[in-house]
């Protein structure tokens, strides 16, 4: 099995590259974009990197299953399959931003994760994991185990932001934990924030959104597994592949295994209304 699915690695890191050569060539150019039905914006390189996928995977996995952003309609479940976000961070990389990245999962027996990648092809960054070993990291091409060790306290946990949101509930949460400005660092799209997080730039993400897509997160539950790190909703409970069809009403939370079920207790807590002692910073700001 471990030759098998270091081949599949293989494939992986391959098509991982040829996308991101696909928004290389075409970043901070004039590009054809659309509306749609869920009202996000899909451009010609999510596309064109979507068919690229389609066709290899259809070439040498043929009777595997294929999940991706853009062609979730047509998702027929199977055995084995990938699971594919395209282009993480479209609106990024529309307005010229650094911070987007190509991810990439694959699964057996219907919903087992073995194997998570995610590629940042400006800094040529790439980290991946099959289930069971360690995460690796590459970067110019120089690979290397990732190893970081995380033993920040609950109270001096960093946490990573969407630099473009923020909402009533997630300043609920930090303001029942105490969280300060200094403790918050702004990131870009769940890919990039993944990546950060990996890299130790971060110790923790709090999301609360009722839908996140099991492609934003399929490769990077893999990756910090290893870690020491955990990912699950607000009710505690771990995400699953057949949520594309039914989406979990809860946020999502990512955070050092040791600090789990306090964080619960503490979202838990901000989500009732109960009142805590700690004062947010009048200063706060996004």
């Amino acid at each position: 099995m471990r030759d098998r699915l270091e081949e599949i690695l293989g494939f992986m890191k391959s098509t991982a590259r040829i996308s991101g050569a696909i928004m290389k060539t075409h970043w901070r150019k004039p590009l054809a974009t659309r509306r749609k039905a869920d009202r996000t914006i899909v451009s010609e390189v999510d596309l064109r990197i979507s068919q690229h996928v389609c066709q290899s995977i259809q070439q040498r996995f043929p009777s595997h299953a294929l999940l991706t952003e853009e062609t979730y309609q047509e998702f027929k479940p199977a055995g084995r399959g990938f699971i594919i976000d395209e282009l993480d961070g479209t609106q990024t990389y529309l307005r010229g931003e650094a911070g987007f990245t190509f991810q990439m999962a694959y699964f057996e027996d219907y919903d087992q994760l073995k194997i998570g990648l995610i590629y940042d092809p400006i800094e040529d960054l790439m980290t991946w994991c099959i289930k069971g070993q360690p995460a690796f990291i590459s970067k110019n091409g120089f690979v290397q185990p990732l190893d970081y060790e995380r033993n920040r306290t609950l109270d001096k946990l960093i946490y990573g932001h969407h630099r473009n949101r923020f909402n009533h509930t997630l300043w609920q949460i930090y303001q029942h934990l105490g969280v300060q400005p200094r403790q918050i660092v702004s990131s870009g799209c769940i890919g990039s924030k993944a990546l950060n997080l990996i890299l130790g730039k971060f110790d923790a993400i709090i999301g609360p959104h009722r839908h996140i897509p099991v492609w934003d997160w399929a490769a990077g539950k893999v990756i910090t597994e290893p870690l020491g790190l955990e990912f699950f909703h607000f009710n505690g409970e771990e995400p699953s592949i057949d949520e594309i069809h039914t989406p979990h009403p809860f946020g999502y939370v990512v955070c050092p295994s040791v600090h789990k079920q306090e964080l619960l207790d503490h979202i838990q807590q901000a989500l009732n209304g109960k009142s805590n002692p700690h004062k947010m910073d009048a200063l706060y700001v996004l």
